[in-house]
């Protein structure tokens, strides 16, 4: 089974081909930064990159995630406040994962 270590916008995802992933923000993205690669023969580890290897994505669209609540409190002063926020994450999904051979 084939897998990679790719990095989207600094934060890195294990991620195999037909894999589905939330990512944060909304812009598309094209070709992430693979770190790592495997199959059932290579390991493939870059410094910090590697360039012989390519992954393949399609946009699925954007999705809210997870409510995410805020208090603010302080003691003896009447101050309370309450709020909340929800990201935009971009769903992703893997279609293939590829090594170029030299």
């Amino acid at each position: 089974m084939k897998y990679a270590v790719i990095s989207i916008r600094s934060k890195q995802y294990l991620v195999g081909e037909g894999d589905e992933v939330l990512v944060e923000g909304r812009e598309l993205i094209q070709k992430p930064d693979v770190l790592m690669y495997s199959d059932s023969e290579n390991v493939l580890v870059g410094s910090p990159y590697l360039d012989g290897v390519s992954v393949d994505v399609d946009h699925l669209g954007e999705v809210k995630g997870d409510k995410v609540k805020v208090l603010k409190y302080k003691a003896k002063s009447r101050y309370r406040k309450r709020f909340g926020a929800r990201g935009i994450f971009s769903k992703i999904k893997i279609k293939k994962i590829s090594l170029k051979s030299s």
